[in-house]
């Protein structure tokens, strides 16, 4: 297994093969612990390869690994499109790769707390995405999967986050700490980009531009510097408005562990 190890890093990391990497951890699972006698059995046209984490709390690493196949399966990983990207593709692949050989190595390590938290990181990402923004159902990462617009950096150190989140029994957790490590660095990386320019903002007052996408009897959804979603009470409104209306806006309050920002208008 470390051979073919040394050899999957060389194909898809040392050789920038990055998106063709996504699947490739969940294939092996699925290759070596599926029964043979279920494969071959003729009545079985469709067997369905699962790891359980009711069963094994080391399962939620799988799972993550299963989302990011699924992912790129269902055709919402699109190849990078720029050298930016492709260094975010570069960063997910790693951080793929440390997971898959945590998995398989069993490691595991005492629980710390982890920062940032799994929310911040769901509230960073959602703030920013229409149908994540009206999001109700649970922040499992398989609601990401068909979410083309989430980025597959955003996708894979969400995912990433919620495996170290949950990948607990009693007091270990199933991953190395350098793992952790790398996916606390990663999300901080992340939610401090998108965060401070907000925060600065907030703080010096500055006009942002937004525009109404969805309006009802209380308030509007703006979609402000086409950077994030934040509701608009109708008694914050210095001027009529109507669905695709634009508008001077700031920042009153944000807050990172709730993903809420409250926004007034501003002549």
């Amino acid at each position: 297994m470390r051979i073919k190890l040394a050899e999957h890093y060389i194909q898809y990391i040392l050789r920038a093969n990055y998106l063709d990497f996504a699947s490739i951890s969940w294939e092996i699972l699925e290759g070596n612990l599926t029964p043979q006698k279920i494969l071959n059995d003729p009545d079985n046209f469709n067997p369905n390869f699962r790891m359980p984490y009711d069963f094994d709390k080391r399962n939620y690493v799988a799972r993550a690994v299963e989302f990011f196949r699924h992912r790129k399966a269902h055709g919402h990983a699109q190849p990078p499109r720029n050298e930016m990207e492709v260094e975010d593709y570069r960063l997910a692949t790693i951080l793929q790769f440390l997971l898959f050989v945590d998995l398989i190595e069993g490691v595991f390590i005492p629980i710390l707390p982890v920062k940032p938290t799994v929310l911040q990181t769901w509230n960073y990402i959602s703030i920013r995405h229409y149908h994540l923004f009206k999001e109700t159902r649970s922040r499992v990462p398989n609601v990401l999967t068909t979410e083309a617009g989430v980025s597959w950096l955003d996708f894979v150190a969400y995912t990433a986050a919620w495996a170290v989140n949950n990948a607990i029994n009693g007091n270990e957790r199933f991953l190395s700490q350098h793992t952790v490590n790398v996916v606390e660095r990663l999300n901080r990386f992340l939610i401090d980009k998108f965060w401070q320019p907000i925060e600065e903002a907030r703080s010096k007052q500055v006009k942002l531009t937004g525009e109404v996408v969805v309006e009802n009897n209380s308030n509007f959804l703006m979609c402000v510097a086409d950077a994030f979603f934040a509701y608009l009470p109708r008694n914050n409104a210095l001027s009529p408005l109507n669905l695709g209306d634009r508008c001077s806006l700031v920042v009153t309050q944000s807050n990172r562990d709730t993903g809420e920002i409250t926004i007034r208008q501003k002549m």
